[in-house]
């Protein structure tokens, strides 16, 4: 979306007898732009964002659960759902996510989640060292 001044430009030179195609190149914009532009009798109004008036209730609550090292929005969302919220998960997600930034990072030595196919993967995993006649026979050995 152009700016108001640039609406006002287009119509200016257009007034001017200025081509499309020029307008279009000075301005910036495709020759489409400028004849939507011209269609226009006001500056197109700009669309309002999404005010997160659904999510104000609860926002002390979702600022309180990071702080208790839950940082899942699925989680918090299955959590305020319950006390009521009705919107999406989309705003919650938005409204997380700059607080994620800040979130401490691990420790050495803390252990970190492994969803369940990994797990069995590391518990089956052979981790008995392999002689080099074993690596030879396998193909491995170079």
């Amino acid at each position: 979306m152009l700016s108001r001044e640039d609406f006002y430009m287009i119509k200016q030179m257009r007034q001017q007898g200025a081509y499309i195609v020029d307008i279009a190149a000075q301005i910036g914009c495709s020759e489409r732009t400028v004849r939507r532009y011209l269609k226009y009798p006001e500056p197109p109004a700009r669309k309002t964002r999404h005010k997160m008036v659904k999510l104000k209730p609860f926002m002390d609550y979702i600022d309180m659960r990071p702080a208790e090292n839950v940082w899942n929005s699925e989680v918090i969302f299955a959590e305020i759902k319950a006390m009521g919220y009705t919107g999406g998960r989309s705003m919650l997600r938005y409204y997380i996510q700059p607080k994620r930034k800040m979130r401490p990072s691990k420790e050495q030595g803390e252990s970190y989640r492994l969803k369940e196919k990994r797990k069995a993967g590391v518990l089956t995993k052979n981790t008995t060292p392999i002689s080099d006649d074993e690596m030879v026979q396998s193909g491995q050995h170079q």
